[in-house]
């Protein structure tokens, strides 16, 4: 793998999320940007999100969960 293809993962990643370390890219750079690119859309490759972090970032989800339980079941009066 030359310093382009480490270069160009480096981008990605940088453009995908927050960045990666030197060794991540070393590896993802000898999978292929093509490989790469798959991987980082495949949503079954991806760790599920912690309840805890689900709730944090995606609080409307809560409110939509509530309104939606109440419009399936009536009111709980």
């Amino acid at each position: 793998m030359s310093d382009q293809d480490i270069s160009q993962i480096a981008h990605l990643m940088r453009r995908a999320g927050f960045g990666a370390p030197l060794e991540e890219l070393q590896a993802r750079a000898a999978k292929g940007y093509d490989a790469t690119v798959e991987e980082l859309l495949d949503p079954d490759s991806q760790p599920p999100m912690e309840r805890d972090l689900m709730m944090r970032y995606k609080g409307d989800w809560v409110a939509q969960a509530g309104w939606k339980a109440k419009k399936k079941n009536g009111p709980s009066e």
